[in-house]
């Protein structure tokens, strides 16, 4: 099996947070801005239309407002816990992560972790400013640096991808 394509890099802070923020926490950062709405539109009403329960209207502002950043900033929480479980798995150490594309199948190695994928799997392809992600599930991605492509490059992997998926 000859290695057509090959992405190797160790993970940072940029990549998992490009990747943590859409995946993981899409929804929440969405429901997070729209609490925040809601909490300025309480405010407004506090400060131009209520003449009774201002006092509660405000505590209950700040619970809304309180509550929407910690969705809207819970992808932090969430990088956190992903480095500190990846960091366990690997013995302290990050890593290199490998991604090997042959014509039948993808091999990720990460550390001692193996694991082979095949192109069916694949559900859906994720481009982002720094990665590109091919998703294999709801929640789970290969993540793909792009400019980190050993063998072959990025341009031509697109193009290879979307071959495969069709």
């Amino acid at each position: 099996m000859e290695i057509l394509f090959e992405n190797r890099y160790y993970s940072d802070k940029k990549i998992l947070t490009e990747y943590i923020k859409d995946v993981h926490c899409r929804y929440l950062r969405i429901i997070g801005f729209f609490f925040m709405l809601v909490a300025m539109l309480y405010t407004y009403l506090i400060l131009f239309k209520m003449k009774s329960l201002r006092l509660v209207m405000a505590a209950l502002t700040i619970v809304i407002f309180i509550v929407s950043l910690r969705l809207i900033f819970y992808h932090l929480l969430y990088l956190k816990n992903m480095k500190k479980s990846s960091l366990n798995l690997h013995n302290g150490q990050t890593p290199e992560s490998i991604l090997q594309f042959t014509d039948n199948n993808i091999a990720l190695k990460e550390g001692k972790i193996s694991m082979e994928f095949e192109y069916n799997q694949i559900k859906k392809i994720k481009e982002y400013k720094l990665i590109y992600v091919l998703m294999i599930g709801k929640r789970q991605g290969l993540i793909l640096k792009k400019d980190s492509f050993s063998i072959g490059t990025f341009e031509e992997f697109k193009k290879f991808i979307n071959e495969k998926m069709k």
